[in-house]
């Protein structure tokens, strides 16, 4: 289904009628933007206490201070790799 819309004057967009009740957008859902290219983004719906969940329960049998070593040393190799003359 394409529709279109126009931004206001403060830079807001308004979700047309059909497409927020078709995809159960009230006044409280939350979005990110991804920024594709010059005349492109993508809008994807979000559900914060969900995402937040999803994560407790992923890293909960997880040693974050492992976790985060192996991190860094990663963006060490990167960044060397990138970086280095």
């Amino acid at each position: 289904m394409a529709e279109t819309a126009k931004v206001d004057k403060r830079g807001r967009v308004t979700i047309p009628k059909g497409l927020r009740e078709a995809h159960h957008i009230d006044e409280n859902t939350e979005f990110i933007i991804e920024d594709i290219d010059d005349d492109t983004f993508i809008l994807k719906k979000i559900d914060l206490e969900k995402l937040i969940q999803s994560v407790k329960k992923e890293i909960r049998d997880k040693d974050l201070t492992k976790l985060h070593s192996e991190v860094e040393e990663e963006v060490d190799e990167l960044a060397k790799k990138k970086y280095s003359s």
